[in-house]
């Protein structure tokens, strides 16, 4: 099977203009989740708090978020380099965090950042999920209408943040389900996809 090959200097190109992107959108982008360095309470779990400890001064907290996720893509980049990961998962998790920094849910990035590991292992979706779900009060809170005060629902489910989430807790453990269980050789479009899936 031939492997999918770019240009260096052209992947070279994507790579670096993600990471300005996302530094950028980080410090200096308009959209921000400003309701988290309010102080509100939120539903998350201890995990996500061991992550963002720090999350009601914008600086700091980009900081930290930064430092904590560039040193989870050297991993990842260090595991695509043996041939244990698609690079491809990786820049595509880049462009999910951009997408969190466009949508103005920075407090994402530090959930999604695990999922690309989650195409080699599916239990990798525990630290996901750990932090994307508290189990407090906050959270049982925002699942009652009457007392969170907003609609909830198809409508709210189907929030482009909400779509990008599910994307990354469903995407990869099937990425890894698909490769575990594929018992014969793919043809034409399933080639293309299987090559840039594990063999890039």
């Amino acid at each position: 099977m031939v492997k999918l090959r770019i240009d260096p200097a052209a992947e070279r190109g994507i790579l670096w203009g993600l990471i300005f992107m996302i530094v950028y959108y980080t410090f200096f982008g308009a959209d921000y989740d400003f309701g988290v360095i309010q102080g509100n309470p939120l539903a998350y779990g201890w995990l996500w708090y061991l992550f963002n400890p720090i999350h009601t001064d914008r600086l700091i907290w980009g900081l930290t978020t930064m430092a904590i996720y560039f040193a989870m893509l050297r991993i990842q980049f260090t595991r695509a380099k043996k041939g244990q990961l698609s690079k491809w998962m990786i820049y595509l998790n880049m462009v999910g965090v951009l997408m969190c920094e466009k949508l103005a849910v920075q407090r994402d990035v530090t959930v999604i950042m695990f999922a690309p590991l989650a195409s080699m292992n599916p239990l990798w979706i525990i630290p996901m999920f750990l932090q994307k779900f508290g189990f407090n009060r906050v959270m049982w809170e925002q699942l009652t209408p009457a007392k969170a005060g907003v609609p909830i629902g198809p409508p709210a489910i189907f929030e482009l943040q909400y779509v990008l989430l599910l994307f990354w807790f469903v995407f990869p453990p099937m990425v890894w389900a698909l490769k575990v269980l594929w018992k014969r050789k793919p043809k034409g479009l399933m080639e293309w996809l299987y090559t840039f899936l594990w063999n890039s």
